[in-house]
């Protein structure tokens, strides 16, 4: 399965200067303000320029300078480096190829491209340099990127080329398997379960191709699991029965005077009354969405949550431990946390450690080392063996041994 598994990322937001690995699991801690989110939201950029949105989530996010670090005056681009392996915690792999792009603002505060290049392996790993257009094609030295060549995609457009590039005939299925790598990275965000939330209305029984990021199709999404995947679809009923021992079943359904639509409906043991959900907790409909997206027969390819744990038990918490790591074999998982017991379901080599880190130099007119930058740190259980011998993650974290504390 190949991964993200490395990732270069510089002037966005809160993150100055990042290059880290990431493993099939990686969980994501750290005070309030450290940078988590900006590392999610990194992502959600991604995928909105992978889909060809890129000016749309700019202007959602404030504009240009808004999401360079410190602003225009300070950062004059944003540039990425996302590499693909073979994943694992032992692995840094580059074998599959990678993507790198650079974002750089304009008067009226819009993002541009300065280059957008996919790096792949050469079907003959071959050193020769030949032209493409306004962009260039080479083969990398070992040093540099894995002995991957590269298909650059010029500069100046505005939304990505990548998902649509049509290079050489003899490059093509290299390229476009790169390419297919590069997300699509879905933000699921389970929060809002408020009696307006989407999760509860009724909706669109055939918006049922990928579960949304706010599960607001989980309805129709869970009835085409019953009728296509009664294998998982069990799994997902299972697992909520398990934190919710009255729960039968789902009780779904067209909807009697629409049948183009759909509302989550369930029902209790020894009754054939239909619940709405209304009438479930605020946790037990996270966790229904949660076990859906993980127990789900076709994963994406990179999975990111933000705080999973809001709302759940600490046993509830202990099963979506399980279920990601069971995925995980399957799909990568980036995930934040808030929540010291969650962090105990996992091991040290999933964590990252998110902080701001402020500089002690002063800051002048002409100079920025004063500014303050989100630092990012990984761990491993052979630093940690003596610490793990007496205390848990989570203690470890509490104590601040890991960092991240406020």
């Amino acid at each position: 399965m190949a991964e993200l598994t490395h990732i270069t990322l510089k002037g966005f937001k809160s993150i100055k200067e990042l290059e880290i690995g990431l493993g099939p699991i990686n969980v994501l801690i750290g005070p309030n303000g450290a940078g988590k989110s900006n590392f999610i939201s990194f992502f959600r950029m991604l995928n909105e320029l992978i889909e060809g949105h890129l000016q749309l989530f700019v202007a959602r996010s404030g504009g240009a300078n808004a999401m360079l670090h410190y602003g225009t005056k300070v950062t004059n681009s944003i540039d990425a480096e996302l590499y693909f392996g073979r994943g694992g915690h032992e692995h840094d792999s580059y074998e599959y190829g990678g993507y790198q792009i650079q974002l750089t603002p304009t008067e009226d505060d819009k993002l541009v491209f300065v280059k957008e290049i996919l790096h792949f392996k050469h079907p003959t790993e071959s050193l020769d340099n030949e032209g493409l257009e306004s962009g260039h094609k080479k083969a990398l030295t070992p040093e540099e990127c894995k002995n991957l060549s590269e298909e650059a995609m010029g500069g100046g457009h505005t939304e990505a080329l990548a998902p649509r590039w049509r290079p050489e005939e003899s490059m093509f299925d290299e390229i476009k398997n790169v390419a297919a790598m590069v997300g699509p990275w879905i933000v699921y965000h389970f929060h809002d379960t408020s009696s307006t939330a989407r999760i509860k209305q009724t909706g669109d029984l055939h918006e049922n191709d990928r579960l949304e990021p706010d599960a607001g199709n989980l309805a129709a999404f869970l009835y085409m699991l019953h009728e296509r995947h009664s294998r998982n679809y069990e799994l997902i009923r299972s697992a909520v029965r398990r934190i919710f021992p009255r729960f039968k079943d789902f009780a779904l359904r067209p909807s009697p005077l629409n049948l183009d639509k759909i509302r989550l409906e369930w029902q209790e043991h020894g009754s054939d009354y239909r619940f709405g959900p209304h009438q479930l907790s605020d946790g037990t409909l996270r966790f229904i969405g949660l076990a859906t997206l993980l127990l789900q027969p076709n994963l994406p390819s990179t999975i990111l949550i933000d705080e999973p744990e809001l709302g759940l038990h600490p046993s509830a918490l202990t099963l979506l431990a399980g279920m990601v790591r069971s995925a995980s074999s399957r799909a990568q998982l980036i995930l934040t946390t808030q929540s010291v017991s969650f962090l105990n379901e996992f091991e040290p080599e999933d964590i990252i450690t998110i902080e701001r880190r402020d500089s002690t130099a002063p800051l002048t007119s002409d100079s920025h080392d004063g500014l303050g930058e989100s630092v990012f740190s990984k761990h491993d259980g052979k630093s940690l063996k003596e610490w793990l011998n007496a205390y848990s993650l989570g203690e470890l974290w509490e104590m601040n041994v890991l960092g991240g504390r406020p």
